[in-house]
């Protein structure tokens, strides 16, 4: 019996049957990483990322105005006491900036060593020299300098108005 074809899974699937290590090579299928079937049926290709700031206006200056992503549209949120929700297009992911109106206490800061859970959050792009460049001059934190970390791949890490990491990646 011959092993089975390695392939990348279709956009938008979710890898429980392969994993795949850095440099994107599909390792070879084996059964389900946590068991069980697979719980999702996934219906577009990107997420939405809901991030909590403090001041509107910073935070839409920054995504906005230095990194250049779309803002859509506004809307109220109807959870966590209320306040506004700011939804901002990136590639097919959706950025749902949060500001709430009672503020929440401010969590620890500090990009992947700072703690655990969601620490960073990834942009892939084709001019990301300028984009640092921009941002330097716009006074925003490059937390990480724009470093090589693989041959062809260089990434940078910026600090939103609320100490959020962003990090750029450009391949090639």
């Amino acid at each position: 019996m011959s092993e089975p074809e390695a392939r990348a899974p279709p956009v938008g699937a979710c890898v429980m049957f392969g994993t795949y290590r850095s440099g994107f090579e599909p390792l070879a299928p084996g059964p389900p990483a946590y068991g069980g079937d697979v719980a999702l049926d996934i219906t577009k290709p990107g997420i939405d990322l809901g991030i909590v700031i403090t001041d509107s206006e910073r935070s839409l200056d920054f995504y906005c105005g230095v990194l250049g992503l779309e803002h859509v549209a506004d809307m109220p949120m109807p959870i966590s006491g209320g306040g506004t929700m700011h939804r901002l297009q990136c590639g097919d992911t959706v950025l749902k900036l949060v500001n709430l109106t009672t503020t929440p206490e401010r969590g620890r800061g500090g990009g992947p060593g700072g703690a655990t859970g969601l620490r960073y959050f990834t942009i892939t792009v084709s001019n990301l020299h300028a984009a640092v460049d921009a941002a330097e001059a716009a006074g925003v934190t490059v937390a990480v300098p724009p470093t090589v970390v693989r041959e062809g791949v260089t990434i940078t890490m910026l600090e939103d108005p609320d100490g959020n990491w962003v990090e750029l990646i450009q391949h090639g």
